[in-house]
């Protein structure tokens, strides 16, 4: 059985970034069904999945990443989760909240944090119901046709599919749309770091290892 080497997983995130370009560009030419394609590879970047054959966790390649090249990755959050902070004040959610800084993650944010814990922190609020962005590409590539598709799909997050916002956008599109964007840059500087050995705020080498 082949085992993949250092270098391969790093031609395999290389790769990736191809494929973000392109259905990146594509959803600019308002070709949205290439959301769903997005999703599964954004589901590779940040997701550990079940390994079924061995039991346990396998590592998104991020992490993989990470620790083969001794690399720290980190991102500029919000401290305070926005739908969070509103239910500890008891005010009434509207009907969509995000809890979101991914537009804005090597921009502006109190908050220096680790990738693995800022995908999990930033999310959407629908109708009564929370989605982590790590939920929505699972949901997306798992259960909604980007590798499967499931018999039944919760009839809130179909609804947010779907839903467009006053500017005439899909929200759930145009946060996918983000976070592809925002995954571009991540590799950009992780290969900066590797081949010109130039660290930045966000991606350096790791000093606890």
């Amino acid at each position: 059985m082949a085992e993949l080497k250092k270098e391969g997983y790093l031609n395999e995130l290389y790769d990736i970034r191809l494929k973000l370009l392109k259905f990146v560009s594509f959803l600019k030419n308002g070709e949205s069904e290439y959301t769903k394609e997005l999703a599964v590879k954004l589901r590779l970047l940040y997701s550990n999945v079940n390994n079924v054959s061995k039991g346990g966790k396998k590592q998104s390649l991020f992490k993989i990443i990470s620790d083969l090249y001794n690399i720290e990755i980190k991102v500029l959050t919000k401290t305070v989760n926005t739908i969070d902070s509103l239910k500890k004040l008891n005010i009434p959610l509207p009907l969509l909240t995000f809890s979101s800084s991914i537009a804005t993650w090597f921009e502006t944010g109190n908050n220096l944090e680790n990738i693995e814990s800022a995908i999990k922190k930033e999310s959407i609020y629908f109708k009564g119901e929370s989605y982590t962005f790590d939920d929505i590409f699972r949901i997306l590539s798992d259960k909604f046709g980007g590798c499967h598709i499931d018999k039944f799909i919760n009839d809130n997050f179909i609804e947010l599919y779907d839903f467009i916002n006053i500017g005439g956008q899909k929200i759930l599109i145009k946060s996918i749309f983000d976070l592809a964007n925002a995954s571009i840059e991540i590799i950009n500087q992780i290969q900066k770091l590797l081949e010109e050995d130039i660290e930045s705020k966000f991606i350096k080498k790791s000093i606890s290892k």
